[in-house]
């Protein structure tokens, strides 16, 4: 399984709460592009975020970079069949876009028309 992270700040931070067995890609706008963060003796770069097929072999993204950045790339970003987790207001009036809380309703991530889920 193959994840990507969109985020300002916080890729390195989960990287090092999360003991993880699946690979990582790390995608951000320009201000983030190019660094490099070690997690368990192996350097990550972080790649700059474009329209393009880097999502290809991605299964799950995690996208928290705000509203106007996820509404551009949702449709690059699930192109390929990724579900994309949003934490942004930008899908937060769609219908077609279900609102998952794990603890709460979590069988509600199985339809997701635009293979977008929006978490609180």
């Amino acid at each position: 399984m193959q994840v990507a992270q969109l985020d300002r700040n916080s890729c390195v931070s989960l990287l090092r709460e999360i003991s993880l067995w699946m690979i990582w890609c790390c995608l951000a706008l320009s201000v983030s592009a190019g660094r490099k963060y070690n997690f368990k003796g192996k350097d990550y770069e972080v790649k700059l975020l474009q329209h393009n097929d880097d999502f290809k072999d991605v299964d799950i993204a995690f996208t928290s970079a705000g509203g106007g950045t996820s509404e551009e790339f949702a449709e690059t970003i699930t192109k390929y069949g990724a579900v994309m987790i949003d934490n942004s207001s930008a899908f937060r009036m769609c219908d077609d876009v279900p609102l998952v809380v794990p603890e709460v309703n979590a069988e509600d991530a199985l339809n997701r028309p635009r293979n977008i889920i929006r978490q609180p």
